[in-house]
């Protein structure tokens, strides 16, 4: 009995990582993506206006994630 909890857990356990990982390519994936169809102009201006007052520039995520809020369709 003891053995079939452990391997359900295992399995269990192997399916909750294998669904965080995809998250996470996928997150990746999305903001290589909109990176690529940003102007290299817009991606610089982006990231000079998120560069805060002690010169730590912002993430490729944040830059997205600002984009993607204030872009016009």
């Amino acid at each position: 009995m003891k053995d079939i909890r452990l391997k359900m857990t295992f399995v269990l356990a192997s399916i909750v990582v294998f669904f965080v990982l995809m998250g996470i390519g996928g997150n990746i994936d999305y903001t290589d993506h909109v990176i690529q169809r940003m102007d290299y102009d817009e991606y610089n201006g982006i990231k000079q206006l998120l560069t805060d007052s002690n010169g730590k520039a912002p993430s490729d995520s944040e830059i997205v994630h600002w984009w993607t809020e204030h872009h016009d369709r």
